[in-house]
Parts: C-alpha cells; sequence; structure tokens
C-alpha cells in the first residue's frame, strides 16, 4: 500500500535544503542547512470523520511554488491552518474559518516565502498538530 501522495509505508524520507544569505562572494555570506525526515504511515484513505486532528502536511513536499494541505477534523469547530518560521512568527494564513467535522484541503501559495524551512500548522478546539515544510527554488 502507498500513503495519499505515494510514499510507501515505513519508508524514511530525507530532505536537506541549503539556503545562501547575501553574496558568495561578500563579506556578509553566511549558508545555513537544515535537515528533515520523515516516516511514512500507512493511511485508510477513507472519507468520513478522523478519530482526532489529523494533519497530512503538503503535497507535493518539498513545496517549489504550490502545494495543496489535507486536514481532517474530529469534530466542527473554528478552524486556523497558517504557516510559521523557524522563530515561531506567522508567515502566511492559510485559513481561519468554522469548519465541519471531516477532511479538508486548502491549496498553499508559497511564492511569496523564501527557500528554507517552516513549519505548518492546524488549530481547532485548542487541538493542534504541526508538520515541518520545506520551501525550495
Amino acid at each position: 500500500p502507498h500513503s495519499v501522495w505515494g510514499l510507501a509505508p515505513g519508508n524514511t524520507y530525507h530532505w536537506r535544503v541549503q539556503q545562501q544569505i547575501g553574496s558568495t562572494a561578500g563579506p556578509w555570506s553566511q549558508a545555513q542547512s537544515f535537515s528533515v525526515s520523515a516516516t511514512a504511515v500507512a493511511s485508510e484513505n477513507t472519507p468520513g470523520v478522523p478519530a482526532e486532528l489529523t494533519l497530512r502536511g503538503a503535497a507535493p513536499h518539498p513545496v517549489r511554488d504550490a502545494a495543496t494541505i489535507q486536514f481532517g477534523l474530529p469534530r466542527a469547530g473554528q478552524t486556523r491552518l497558517a504557516v510559521y518560521d523557524v522563530l515561531g512568527r506567522e508567515v502566511l494564513r492559510l485559513s481561519t474559518e468554522d469548519l465541519p467535522a471531516g477532511w479538508h484541503t486548502r491549496s498553499l501559495d508559497a511564492s511569496s516565502l523564501a527557500a528554507g524551512v517552516y513549519f505548518l500548522r492546524v488549530e481547532v478546539g485548542g487541538a493542534q498538530q504541526v508538520q515541518p515544510l520545506v520551501v525550495v527554488r
């Protein structure tokens, strides 16, 4: 079986992103590297209501310009979906709305984000889920 984005369950996938700050010849040049690993898990991919708040992350991942975010709510409620930088600052709000229980999909336009590591967070009724989000150029 395969997960929703074609990753084999049980396999671990690794991404390494390097970000260059400043010119490569200038005195203010600095390189930052980030590594992110994730293990794919099997999913039933059935419609309906999940037993707990579930954030499936972004597809495709790493993200270049755009991606699709899928998340499941066990109950209806005011839901917030946002992207945060590594310092915890909200850099992009994807959704703040009252949503029914069940699976939902939102689009992510990452064209305004610099390459690097971010965190995707969904919140509803005091519960939250967080997934790393890698943006590459």
